[in-house]
């Protein structure tokens, strides 16, 4: 699949156009350049202050999800984030839970967030991204 790089006013009105959680999932992509995968498992307890430690990805599975490695040894790092992305994603999440967690408090789908929320914004929105 080809990356698609949007331009800040595109990831603007992209989360404009989106509920929560997947506004600030899409602003949180944009902002940190990880992997939806690495995203989707952010828990709060992951936070240090303002400094994301980046530590493991949650993937879908046929039992619904798990916990695994990073993708690369690099992928392991403490990131920064500017004081107003690091106090949304705390926002979101419940006492030490999950920042983007569905009605079950696991980790949403990333599958569906793309196939039903981000896909079809950006197409109201005309342009297009990824499947």
């Amino acid at each position: 699949m080809q990356r698609t790089i949007l331009k800040p006013e595109q990831v603007v009105a992209l989360a404009s156009k989106l509920e929560e959680p997947y506004a600030t999932l899409v602003l949180f992509l944009a902002t940190t350049g990880l992997r939806i995968s690495e995203a989707v498992g952010t828990q709060k307890s992951d936070f240090d202050g303002n400094v994301l430690r980046l530590r493991r990805r949650f993937y879908q599975s046929d039992s619904g999800g798990d916990f695994g490695d990073l993708k690369t040894k690099k992928s392991a790092r403490d990131l920064p984030l500017p004081a107003w992305m690091a106090d949304r994603m705390k926002s979101l999440a419940k006492g030490d839970g999950f920042c983007f967690r569905s009605q079950a408090a696991t980790p949403i789908n990333q599958k569906n967030a793309l196939r039903r929320y981000i896909h079809p914004a950006c197409k109201e929105l005309g342009f297009c991204i990824g499947g």
